[in-house]
């Protein structure tokens, strides 16, 4: 409807071939490539500071992919034809009206008020702090209770033992661990909660660009779990889309894309960097399809 309806009359109709090209858009409005006649033109220098927004608090809800944030004219993420944004915009464009309706509703989200603080060990700002073991065990069954369900990349018996022997402070092991503390803390609690936030930049602190330089699995996992899933609660789709494409990549390079024989299985892990005992098949199939499901998302 929205590309079939009426078009503003033109100063200068066009001609030949520019108009035929006109005249094809519009009566192959059934076609999904004709939809992108709605697509906003990015401006000659385009720019966008997600993490800005995000230096002090974390922002009220907001979200520019699924069009929570109602915005028509306002630039932000690409998110193609099938996004809220775009049936915004078809929805504007068939009903011009609508936008002054909108326009006026459409105010800038402002910073929640918190009535409490983070507990005083989260106040801690070594990258190396983690909760007491009574509170850390509460965040990690929140997390297998209520996030693991939807994409299960991690290795809960694994991680237990890992956990609760308490004997590694590498990079690796606490970049994982304290993404997994955000979620948990994330599902466990209201929006007054501003923990997770806490656990979430330790963890980005255990993260730099060298560690794209090494297949490291826990690494990969908690890319995942930041880019695919806790960034967008932030309401930075640009960052995690970002992320979550080089996690695609450092997957492909340690083959969680391929299936591999039994026999030739045995001995797979001895060929990738960074893998000091092997996984299983079955983990392999979990960590590349939860990968698949959350950049799909």
């Amino acid at each position: 409807m929205a590309l079939t309806s009426p078009a503003p009359v033109q100063i200068r109709s066009p001609s030949g071939i520019e108009g035929r090209a006109m005249s094809e858009a519009h009566t192959a409005s059934d076609g999904a490539d004709s939809l992108e006649a709605l697509e906003q033109a990015p401006p000659e220098e385009p720019f966008w500071d997600e993490a800005r927004k995000h230096q002090i608090r974390v922002q009220g809800i907001s979200d520019d992919v699924n069009g929570l944030s109602m915005s028509v004219d306002r630039l932000s993420s690409y998110v193609g034809i099938s996004s809220i944004t775009a049936a915004l915009k078809v929805i504007v464009r068939c009903a011009p009206e609508a936008r002054n309706v909108i326009t006026q509703q459409m105010t800038e989200t402002a910073l929640p008020s918190r009535a409490s603080s983070p507990p005083p060990e989260l106040m801690d700002p070594s990258p190396l702090a983690l909760p007491s073991s009574t509170h850390g065990q509460e965040l990690l069954e929140s997390y297998f209770d209520r996030v693991h369900p939807f994409f299960p990349l991690i290795d809960e018996r694994k991680f237990w033992s890992t956990y609760m022997y308490g004997n590694r402070k590498d990079s690796q092991w606490l970049c994982l661990l304290n993404i997994v503390f955000a979620l948990g803390s994330l599902v466990a609690s209201n929006t007054d909660n501003q923990a997770h936030y806490v656990y979430f930049n330790r963890s980005r602190q255990h993260l730099s660009l060298e560690s794209f330089g090494s297949g490291n699995l826990e690494v990969l996992q908690a890319l995942a779990i930041m880019s695919g899933f806790y960034m967008h609660y932030l309401n930075r789709p640009n960052e995690a889309h970002s992320l979550m494409g080089g996690a695609l990549r450092m997957a492909t390079a340690l083959g969680l894309h391929r299936e591999y024989s039994e026999r030739s299985d045995t001995g797979q892990h001895l060929m990738m960097p960074g893998w000091e005992e092997s996984i299983s098949p079955e983990m392999r199939r979990r960590i590349w399809w939860s990968l698949f499901c959350l950049d799909a998302w």
